[in-house]
């Protein structure tokens, strides 16, 4: 029998240098990576501010309300409502008051929570209103609760236990006279209730002491000169009786 020993030790030789030659291969094509990742010098600002203005914010929550310093202020409208003179907004868009600050932008949602709040704080202030004066705090309720398409929001009674509606309108902002919306349904409301409706504008809503501005009869304001409806396209449909109704 022939000996192999020889053939084997060639063939080991021969795996051997086949497996250098191709680790130097690899060595050659693939680059030795380098993590930069911790490396400051390596950083760019540019792109690292990037990476943070894409990531989203964590949402703060707002910070509970000491309802025990919540206040209700009777508004004492001034002699004449001062409003600049419209300035367009270009074509198509809604022309606002020149020194009128804009308001931020809220999504659908963020605008509904809002105005929740705002409901919630005026609620339990109108309580809390009605406590000092000796009356019957469960004598408020919150209506838009249970029904949003409620042209008041809360009905409550005031001094002479008289009920009165009130309509709560809600910012972030600073100023209770910046413009707010008013739906259809509410303008009819304050027409018919006159002295009876409120509005209750809730500034710094999401402060821990929300500030509550309040206006009785709203369209009288309107209509001695002491607030202005602002009307964007305002159109108007009249009915008409038909034949059958005239017969």
């Amino acid at each position: 029998m022939p000996d192999l020993s020889d053939a084997d030790g060639g063939i080991s030789s021969g795996l051997a240098a086949l497996q250098k030659l191709q680790a130097g291969v690899v060595s050659e094509r693939v680059p030795e990576t380098v993590n930069r990742t911790n490396d400051p010098s390596q950083h760019d600002p540019a792109v690292d501010e990037q990476e943070r203005a894409s990531k989203p914010r964590a949402k703060t929550s707002p910070p509970a309300v000491d309802l025990s310093a919540v206040t209700i202020v009777d508004a004492i409208p001034g002699a004449q409502f001062r409003l600049e003179l419209l300035k367009p907004a270009g074509t198509g868009a809604a022309a606002e008051p020149a020194s009128a600050p804009r308001q931020a932008f809220h999504t659908e949602k963020e605008n509904r929570r809002i105005g929740r709040h705002g409901e919630e704080v005026v609620y339990h202030a109108e309580r809390q209103r009605l406590s000092k004066l000796g009356k019957n705090p469960n004598s408020v309720r919150w209506v838009s609760r249970v029904n949003e398409l409620s042209p008041y929001d809360i009905v409550s009674i005031d001094e002479d236990n008289q009920l009165i509606y009130l309509e709560v309108k809600s910012t972030n902002g600073t100023a209770p006279t910046e413009t707010f919306y008013i739906s259809h349904r509410e303008l009819i409301e304050a027409t018919v209730r006159r002295s009876r409706y409120y509005i209750y504008r809730v500034t710094h809503v999401d402060a821990a002491v929300p500030i509550i501005t309040r206006w009785a009869d709203p369209l009288g304001l309107i209509k001695s000169g002491k607030g202005q409806l602002l009307l964007q396209k305002a159109q108007m449909a009249l009915s008409l009786a038909d034949e059958a109704e005239d017969e």
